[in-house]
C-alpha cells in the first residue's frame, strides 16, 4: 500500500513553534505571515467588515469596536496581523490577489491616514488599566522612544516617588535628567525643561492639569527604572480606565496619528483565565464598554478596538456559581457586549486552511491518486458517510480535509475551544499525521477517537470547573477504563504498546476515547446524543468484523461487556442501537460498596440467581421448599408446571421426594455454581441415582455449566449493589457525601447495577445452554445433551434452539407435554370457555339439521367454531359452515363393543378419549367431546337419577351416558 506521506508532506516531528503565531510575531515576521496566509471568500468578507469599521471610526471621529469571533484555530491572530499590515500599507499584503478588491475599495477612504496600531498580550495583566494602558506605554517606548509618555499612571504614587528621588539626587542632577529644556517636535511647550518652580507648580496642580500630566509622563520617561511596579494590583498605579483612554488618544494625536487601532488579541482569554473570580470579571468587564463610550472631543484620535473572542464567557462560568450571580453576570456581559459589532471568522475557513497548509499533494499525479482513494472510501462507507460528513459539510468538504473527516475537525474545534491556545488546530492535526506517518496508507481514514490523545497532551482548561471536568476524564480513563481494556484483551501495558495498530486493544481504546470526547463536549454536533451506530461510524475503517456491516453489533457487544466494570458507562434506550455515554464524576462508588461487602455470600448469590431466572421465565417467586409455578398456553390449552430451584447435588437442599412430579410436570433448576470441590458432574451422579431408584416420573432437571471466578465476582457485586440501592439504604452508606454527590452516586450505582443485571442475563443464557459460552465467564463443564436429564427413561430432551431462557423453557416443556400427550389437538390459539360453549351450541343445532350441516355461521362465531370443532374431529369445518363428523361416535362404539355389559359413564368415555394415543385434553374440552357424542348418538346424561343437559362445564365422573 502507498503511504500518504509519499503523496503529501508529513514531517518526521512536530515542533513547538509549528503554526503558532502571536499577533506581535505575525507583524514582525510579515513576509512569512503573508506567504502562509490562506484567504477564503468568507475571510475577504471579514476584512471588508474590519476595514469598514476602521473607516467609520476615522470619518465619524467616534470610537468603535468589534469582536473578532472565531473558534479555536480559526486564525484570529493571523487575521489581525494581516489587517495590521494592510493598514500600514505593506506592499506584500496589498499585493495578495484575493485582497485586491478590498484594497481598491478602501484606498480612497484611508489613503494618507496614519494609524497607531497597538498589539496586546493581555494574559497575566493585573487589570484592564495595566493591560491596555500599560500595554500602550510599552508599545510607545519601542515605537517612539524619544517621545514623552501619556499620563496614564496615578499621579500621587509617581509624584511621591519623584519627590523622594529629587531629595536623594539633589535638584541639579534630578532636573538635568528630567527635562532637556528643548522643544520636542510635535509637543511644543509641554516638552520644555523642568526646574524647581515648575516642578512644584505642576506637582501641586489639580488632577488632570496638563502640567501635572506632563510632569508624570516625563518622570516615567526619564526615571523608568526608579518608578514603582505600577502593574501590581488591580488598576494600581493607573488613572481610571476611561481617563487613560482619553490620555492615549490625545497622546497619539500629538504624535500625528489619525486614529488608534487596538488589537486585543487575548482579552477574552484573559477574562476566561479569571472566571473563578466572578467579582473580578464583573469589575473589569464593565471597563470594556469604555473602549467605545467617549465624547469625540475627549478623543481627538478615535479608537478602533478589535477584540479576539473564541467563546462566550458564560460558557466558562462554573456550575458552583449561584443562579443569581449567573444572571447578574449574564446581564453584565450583555450590557457591554451590545456595544460591539461582531466579525465572525467561520469554522469552514479551517477546512480550506487545512487543505492548503497540511494536505496539499506534492504533484498532480499524487492528487489523482488521493482523489481516487477518497472516492473508494466514500463509496464503501455506506451509512457511515452521513455521520462523518456532519450536517454542516458535504462530500466536497470531506475531500478537502481527507484523511480527516469533517466530524473530526468539528470535534477538534469544540474540544480545543476550552483549552489554552499554545497549540493551534493546524498543529494538532499535524500531530495526528506525524503519529501515523509510518502506517497511514492512502485510502485510510483517521478515526475520530485518535483525536483524544493529542487533546489530552495539551494545555489545561482555563476555569477550575473545566479543569475538574478534564481531570475526571483522564482519571476515569487511567484508573478504570484502561485496566478493563487490558484485562479484556489479556495483555499488559507493555504488550499492548507493542501490538500492531489493527489489534483489538487499539480499536477498543479508540472507542472509549471517542466517548470521553463526547463527555467533554456533549453538545458538539457529531457527538451529541451519540448512539452505538454513530460511535462505530465515527471510527469507520478501524473496526474489523467477519461480516461487513456488522460493526455496530460488534461495538455494542464490546460496550455491554465493559459496562459492569465501568459504572460511568451508560447504555440507554433502543436495545439495538442505544445511546451511549460516559458520566464523568468525582464520586468514589467503590468506597460505598465496600461498606456493604458483608452481604455478599453463597445464600445471597443463590437468591439472586433464582430471582433473575424467575424473572426471565416469568415465574411466581416463592421462598423455601415450595416450588414456583409456571402457567402458559400449550397447543391452545392452559398448562401448569412446578418449578423448583435447588442444588441438585445436595440432598439437604432438595430431598428425593421433591423430585417426584405430582400430577403435572416438574422442573428442577440448578445454580451455575457450587461449593469448592464440586462440579456439574456431581449433579449428574445424583440424577443417575434417582433414575435407578425412582418409578418413572415427569421431572426434568436443568443443569447449568458453572460461572468462572470473574463471573461470580460480578454476581457478588450485583448482590451488594441491589442491597445498597434497596429502599432508603443508600442514605446510610453515603452520609459522608453532599446531597448533590449522593444523587450522582445513586446514578452511578444504578447504572452499574443495570449493566451487571444485563450481563448476568447474558451469562445465564450461556450457562443454561442457550448461547455459545465464553470461557472467560462460563466454564465448559457440560455438553448440551447432558444439561436436561429426566426421571422418565422414555423421555429425552433435545437441547432447545431459542434466543431466550423463557423460549428455551417453553421448548423443553413442549417436549415434555408432547411426550405425555402426543395426540393433543393443535388448536390455533388458546381455547376459552366461551369458545367451547359456542361450539356446543352449533353442534346442538346441527343434530336436527339436514345432513347435520349448518351453513351461514355468523362472523362473530366462526373463529370459535373452526378453532374447536375441526381439531377435535367433532365436525368438518369450512369458512362459514360445519358438518358433524362420525369420528367419536365410531370410536366410542368400538370401545363399548369390547365390553358391552358395562355402563357407559363420563369417566369411561374420558378414558377412551386417550386411547389408543394420549390426548390429555382439558376437562372442559373433554366435556365438549362427550356432550357432542351424546347429542349425535341420541343419548342422555343421567346423574343421581336426574337428567343432565349436555355441557362443557362440570360433568361428574359417575354420570351415565344412556341410550334414549
Amino acid at each position: 500500500m502507498t503511504l500518504l506521506r509519499d503523496l503529501i508532506h508529513i514531517p518526521e516531528a512536530v515542533h513547538h513553534s509549528d503554526f503558532v503565531i502571536s499577533l506581535a510575531d505575525g507583524i514582525e515576521q510579515s513576509g512569512q505571515t503573508l506567504d502562509n496566509y490562506v484567504v477564503t471568500p468568507q475571510i475577504v468578507e471579514c476584512f471588508d467588515a474590519a476595514l469598514g469599521l476602521i473607516t467609520s471610526v476615522v470619518e465619524s471621529g467616534s470610537s468603535k469596536g468589534a469582536y473578532l469571533h472565531g473558534s479555536f484555530g480559526a486564525g484570529k491572530s493571523h487575521f489581525m496581523a494581516v489587517l495590521n499590515l494592510l493598514l500600514q500599507g505593506d506592499a506584500h499584503a496589498r499585493s495578495k490577489p484575493e485582497l485586491a478588491d478590498i484594497v481598491a475599495k478602501y484606498d480612497p477612504k484611508l489613503d494618507g491616514k496614519r494609524f497607531l496600531l497597538v498589539p496586546y498580550h493581555m494574559v497575566g495583566a493585573a487589570s484592564m488599566e495595566a493591560g491596555v494602558l500599560g500595554g500602550y506605554v510599552e508599545h510607545i517606548r519601542k515605537l517612539h522612544p524619544e517621545a514623552p509618555l501619556p499620563g496614564v499612571y496615578l499621579d500621587e504614587v509617581l509624584l511621591e516617588q519623584a519627590k523622594s528621588l529629587r531629595q536623594t539626587m539633589g535638584d541639579d542632577s534630578f532636573f538635568a535628567n528630567l527635562g532637556t529644556g528643548d522643544e520636542d517636535e510635535g509637543f511644543g511647550a509641554l516638552a520644555a525643561g523642568w526646574d524647581a518652580a515648575r516642578f512644584e507648580s505642576a506637582a501641586n496642580a489639580q488632577p488632570g492639569d496638563p502640567e501635572r500630566t506632563a510632569l508624570v509622563g516625563d518622570f516615567i520617561h526619564a526615571y523608568s527604572k526608579h518608578t514603582p511596579d505600577v502593574s501590581a494590583g488591580s488598576g494600581q498605579g493607573f488613572v481610571p480606565f476611561d481617563t487613560g483612554l482619553n490620555a492615549i488618544s490625545k497622546h497619539a494625536k500629538n504624535l500625528g496619528y489619525d486614529a488608534i487601532v487596538l488589537f486585543l488579541d487575548e482579552l477574552i482569554l484573559w477574562f476566561a483565565s479569571r472566571m473563578a473570580d466572578p467579582d473580578f470579571v464583573n469589575q473589569e468587564g464593565q471597563k470594556i464598554a469604555k473602549l467605545v463610550e467617549a465624547n469625540a472631543a475627549e478623543r481627538p484620535a478615535p479608537i478602533a478596538s478589535l477584540i479576539a473572542r473564541q467563546r462566550d464567557l458564560r460558557e466558562f462560568l462554573g456550575q458552583g456559581v449561584p443562579g443569581a450571580e449567573r444572571l447578574n453576570f449574564g446581564d453584565s456581559l450583555q450590557w457591554w457586549e451590545s456595544r460591539f459589532d461582531t466579525i465572525e471568522l467561520a469554522d469552514t475557513n479551517l477546512r480550506a486552511i487545512v487543505q492548503e497548509r497540511l494536505l496539499k499533494p506534492q504533484t498532480e499525479a499524487a492528487a489523482s491518486i488521493i482523489d481516487a482513494a477518497f472516492e473508494e472510501l466514500a463509496t464503501g462507507a455506506g451509512g457511515a458517510l452521513d455521520t462523518l460528513i456532519t450536517s454542516d459539510a458535504d462530500r466536497a468538504a470531506f475531500r478537502s480535509v481527507y484523511p480527516f473527516s469533517p466530524a473530526l475537525i468539528e470535534t477538534l474545534v469544540a474540544v480545543s475551544g476550552y483549552l489554552q491556545r499554545e497549540r493551534t488546530a493546524l498543529r494538532l492535526l499535524l500531530e495526528l499525521l506525524v503519529r501515523k506517518r509510518d502506517t497511514l496508507s492512502v485510502g485510510d481514514l483517521i478515526p475520530l477517537g485518535d483525536l483524544y490523545d493529542v487533546i489530552r497532551g495539551g494545555e489545561e482548561p482555563f476555569s477550575d470547573e473545566l479543569k475538574r471536568h478534564f481531570f475526571r476524564a483522564r482519571d476515569l480513563y487511567d484508573h478504570k477504563i484502561r485496566p478493563v481494556l487490558l484485562a479484556d484483551n489479556e495483555v499488559d501495558e507493555e504488550q499492548a504498546q507493542a501490538l500492531p495498530a489493527t489489534h483489538q486493544i487499539h480499536t477498543d481504546d479508540r472507542l472509549v476515547k471517542t466517548l470521553l470526547l463526547a463527555a467533554l463536549v456533549p453538545d458538539v454536533g457529531p457527538l451529541k446524543g451519540l448512539t452505538v451506530r454513530r460511535l462505530a461510524d465515527l471510527n469507520h475503517g478501524s473496526i474489523a468484523t467477519p461480516i461487513p456491516g456488522a460493526e455496530k453489533s460488534a461495538v455494542l457487544a464490546r460496550l455491554r461487556k465493559w459496562a459492569p466494570d465501568i459504572p460511568e458507562l451508560r447504555l440507554e434506550g433502543d436495545e439495538q442501537d442505544p445511546k451511549v455515554s460516559f458520566r464523568l464524576s468525582g464520586v468514589d462508588v467503590q468506597g460505598i460498596l465496600d461498606q456493604a461487602a458483608h452481604v455478599d455470600n453463597v445464600g445471597a448469590r443463590r437468591t439472586k440467581i433464582r430471582d433473575l431466572v424467575s424473572d426471565a421465565l416469568d415465574l411466581e417467586r416463592r421462598d423455601g421448599l415450595l416450588p414456583s409455578t409456571k402457567t402458559w398456553v400449550w397447543r391452545g390449552s392452559s398448562r401448569t408446571v412446578d418449578v423448583r430451584f435447588a442444588n441438585v447435588r445436595d440432598e439437604a437442599d432438595i430431598p428425593d421426594s421433591e423430585f417426584r412430579a405430582d400430577g403435572r410436570p416438574r422442573m428442577v433448576i440448578d445454580f451455575p455454581f457450587d461449593d469448592v470441590g464440586h462440579s456439574p458432574a456431581d449433579d449428574l451422579v445424583r440424577i443417575d441415582n434417582l433414575q435407578r431408584d425412582f418409578e418413572p416420573t415427569t421431572t426434568v432437571a436443568w443443569l447449568p455449566s458453572f460461572f468462572t471466578e470473574e463471573a461470580l465476582k460480578n454476581l457478588g457485586r450485583l448482590v451488594v449493589l441491589d442491597h445498597v440501592l434497596a429502599g432508603d439504604r443508600l442514605q446510610g452508606f453515603t452520609t459522608h457525601l453532599s446531597a448533590q454527590d449522593r444523587v450522582e452516586a445513586k446514578h452511578l450505582l444504578k447504572n452499574q447495577a443495570d449493566s451487571l443485571r444485563q450481563q448476568m442475563g447474558d451469562l445465564l443464557r450461556q450457562a443454561y445452554g442457550i448461547e455459545t459460552l465464553e470461557d472467560r465467564w462460563v466454564s465448559a463443564d457440560m455438553r448440551p445433551q447432558e444439561q436436561f436429564p429426566t426421571l422418565d427413561p422414555t423421555l429425552t430432551i433435545q437441547p432447545p434452539a431459542a434466543a431466550s431462557l423463557s423460549g428455551a423453557f417453553e421448548q423443553i416443556l413442549d417436549q415434555v407435554l408432547a411426550h405425555e400427550h402426543p395426540a393433543h389437538p393443535e388448536f390455533e390459539d388458546e381455547v376459552r370457555i366461551g369458545d367451547l360453549r359456542t361450539a356446543l351450541k352449533y353442534v346442538e343445532r346441527a343434530i336436527g339439521a339436514r345432513d347435520q350441516r349448518i351453513d351461514g355461521i355468523p362472523q362473530p362465531d366462526r373463529k370459535a367454531v373452526r378453532k374447536v370443532l375441526g381439531p377435535l374431529k367433532i365436525a368438518t369445518t369450512g369458512e362459514a359452515h360445519i358438518v358433524l363428523d362420525r369420528h367419536w361416535k365410531d370410536h366410542f362404539h368400538m370401545k363399548q363393543a369390547e365390553d358391552p355389559g358395562r355402563v357407559v359413564t363420563v369417566e369411561r368415555l374420558k378414558g377412551w378419549i386417550d386411547e389408543p394415543k394420549r390426548m390429555g385434553l382439558d376437562d372442559r374440552v373433554a366435556n365438549l367431546v362427550i356432550s357432542s357424542y351424546a347429542l349425535s348418538d341420541n343419548r342422555i346424561l343421567i346423574h343421581a337419577g336426574q337428567t343432565v343437559e349436555p355441557t362443557v362445564d362440570r360433568l361428574e365422573p359417575e354420570t351415565e351416558v344412556r341410550t334414549q
